[in-house]
């Protein structure tokens, strides 16, 4: 029973990174430019996974500091923000974790819920750079079952994703304002006289900059999630440059040394290129975490790409390679049973 239960368990883990690598993409396809659609987009997807009649994403108001609805599915409006939402809502923005509140919890807290909330909720804060952000929350699971570690290891994840999100969108609005003041001025110099050709030029090559940041915050996005105590994973989406193995070394260090990680799971399911250089980046990721006492483990190597691989002469003979991020987990709690073992 036990071992069924922890097969279930790696189950759900392995769903959840699953859709939230479908989530990742979907929100670099999209390319969201507003709060409001991300927090939409978000709230819809984190509903079709959790199978829910209701949903709902709460954002802060820069302005005033008030909450007000940005998406919702299977509640009414006003009654999310009475006095005694407002002060669940706030309850849970201070928590700054996942939470799972069962229909007596919520009914303490909030006496006059919606009814949509009577079988309680799942919910979590939206935060970038310890500023919350809102709320996005889930109830009503078409299966009638509690919400389960593993859903609120995904709604954390999901909450991650938002401020990815809107840091993105931040930024470039930050950088589409630049890029309108730089064409504004390179309009008024080409009216001006040939003296002004040197400004021009400066122009050119900040426009050059601002498209250039705009394309390594599309690439950019590096989670790096715990599936379970001791257990790490880094499911890569895009190329694997340079930069962005260096980001992604000085991320594992910090999480694995604070996380007292002994395992990393490097997922390149997402990853759109794997050349020479490509597996030099694993191979020098694997090495950092081995410097802390971590196995990294690499998973998703899709046959095609073990073929390119072995075609232009990777050596990945010093990798551990599963075929899915299933198999890797599950080779880590192999290895964590067998250290277990008197």
């Amino acid at each position: 029973m036990g071992e069924d239960s922890l097969a279930a368990r790696n189950h759900r883990l392995v769903s959840g990174m699953q859709f939230m690598q479908l989530m990742t993409r979907t929100f670099s396809t999209l390319q969201l430019t507003t709060h409001d659609a991300i927090a939409d987009t978000l709230s819809s997807l984190t509903g079709s996974f959790f199978e829910c009649r209701s949903r709902l994403a709460l954002l802060v108001n820069g302005d005033t500091g008030e909450l007000r609805v940005a998406a919702r599915e299977g509640l009414g409006g006003a009654e999310l923000l009475s006095e005694a939402g407002r002060a669940l809502w706030s309850w849970v923005m201070a928590e700054k974790t996942a939470l799972a509140l069962t229909a007596e919890q919520l009914r303490e807290r909030w006496p006059d819920a919606p009814a949509a909330l009577s079988e309680g909720m799942a919910c979590v804060a939206i935060e970038l750079h310890d500023e919350s952000l809102g709320v996005l929350a889930v109830a009503g699971k078409l299966s009638y079952k509690p919400f389960n570690d593993e859903e609120l290891t995904f709604l954390s994840c999901a909450s991650g994703l938002a401020s990815m999100a809107v840091a993105n969108a931040n930024a470039n609005a930050e950088q589409d304002a630049q890029r309108q003041l730089a064409e504004a001025r390179a309009a008024q110099a080409a009216e001006q006289t040939r003296e002004k050709q040197a400004t021009l030029v400066e122009l050119d090559r900040k426009l050059a900059i601002i498209e250039a940041q705009r394309a390594r915050i599309d690439e950019l996005s590096i989670p790096i999630l715990q599936l379970r105590d001791q257990v790490l994973a880094v499911p890569l989406i895009g190329a694997v440059d340079a930069q962005r193995s260096a980001d992604l070394m000085e991320q594992l260090m910090t999480e694995i040394s604070r996380q007292g990680a002994r395992f990393v799971i490097l997922d390149i399911t997402g990853v759109e290129l794997v050349d020479t250089h490509t597996a030099d980046h694993f191979i020098r990721v694997a090495r950092t975490a081995a410097l802390l006492g971590a196995l990294c483990i690499v998973t998703g190597v899709r046959p095609a790409v073990a073929q390119t691989l072995v075609g232009l002469g990777a050596d990945l003979s010093s990798l551990v390679t599963k075929a899915t991020l299933g198999d890797g987990l599950d080779e880590c709690e192999r290895r964590l049973a067998r250290t277990l073992s008197p």
